[in-house]
């Protein structure tokens, strides 16, 4: 996954094995970012980047409840909680602009499927969202024009969530053609 703020020029970039990237030229070439942070490790897969609204603050996911935080563009990262690594594996992440409204998303216990919510930057986070028994696997989220309208994938379930009051409430909206679906974007309102 890669993510460029509006914008900007620059884009970071994350993957398998802890890969953490990051250009300042629109992608014509690219250096690796420090990449690990206390607790953290390099066998661990990177899904998921979120800049909102600069390129200084900034937020990963990840496999083994990965869920980092830089305010220095790239060249620090740290860990604001630390999620059961044992049961937890993060697919998404989304920021609001203010940088203290995200949500993320992903595997969240034993057969759960989850949407969490902080509103401290990421320091202590609610469940707004969860399927279980297997029957979802959350695999994006996406606030895209930064207000209380977003959206959630859920690939098992072939459907796509939405929530207008900022994570508070969601309703399933019918299938997606073709199911499966991994990602959800919108480049316009």
């Amino acid at each position: 996954a890669m993510h460029f703020p509006d914008g900007t020029r620059v884009g970071v970039a994350v993957g398998r094995a802890g890969t953490l990237a990051k250009t300042t030229d629109a992608g014509a070439t690219w250096s690796s970012l420090t990449r690990y942070a206390p607790g953290t490790g390099q066998w661990r897969s990177l899904m998921d980047v979120d800049f909102p609204g600069d390129e200084a603050t900034g937020f990963v996911v990840g496999s083994d409840g990965e869920f980092v935080r830089t305010d220095d563009g790239g060249r620090s990262w740290f860990q604001p909680c630390v999620f059961d690594t044992l049961i937890c594996q993060w697919d998404g992440v989304d920021f609001l602009p203010d940088k203290l409204t995200g949500f993320i998303c992903g595997t969240a216990g034993l057969n759960n499927n989850a949407v969490l919510r902080t509103r401290d930057g990421g320091v202590s986070w609610d469940t707004v969202l969860v399927r279980t028994g297997g029957t979802g696997y959350f695999r994006d989220v996406l606030f895209p024009f930064g207000d209380d309208i977003g959206y959630v994938v859920d690939r098992a379930g072939y459907a796509v969530w939405k929530t207008t009051d900022c994570g508070d409430s969601w309703v399933r909206h019918g299938a997606v053609a073709g199911g499966y679906p991994n990602a959800v974007d919108f480049p316009t309102r």
